[in-house]
């Protein structure tokens, strides 16, 4: 948590406050949700949200990334998505949905297993 340099109170504990961190649970059926400012494009790459999956089972947690589509930067101009097949590449794509919201599913295995990033 990021400190408010005039009060010196912690930014974001009231729910309200951007912070670029949050934690969400799954609910019994494995939906999740998330509200949040909309990431802006940077250097011409694609705007993203940064994702870390924790969940019963893995013995290490995940790291993935969430593009949203609407922004001038394209597919091609963001160096992890061009390095994708187009099949792959899918995967990491929120998909747009009525009222200014986005789906975004996150499979562990599969046919359409989420790509995942590891850091070395």
């Amino acid at each position: 948590m990021r400190r408010d340099p005039v009060t010196g109170g912690y930014l974001g504990r009231n729910g309200v406050d951007f912070t670029g961190f949050g934690r969400v649970a799954t609910d019994a059926d494995g939906r999740w949700a998330l509200r949040t400012l909309r990431p802006g494009a940077r250097g011409g790459r694609a705007p993203y949200l940064s994702v870390c999956v924790f969940a019963r089972g893995l013995t290490r947690h995940l790291f993935t990334r969430v593009y949203i589509p609407g922004e001038s930067a394209t597919v091609d101009s963001d160096p992890l998505l061009a390095a994708l097949p187009p099949e792959r590449r899918a995967t990491l794509l929120a998909a747009a949905e009525p009222h200014a919201t986005h789906r975004f599913d996150i499979r562990l295995q599969g046919p359409d297993e989420t790509v995942f990033l590891e850091f070395t």
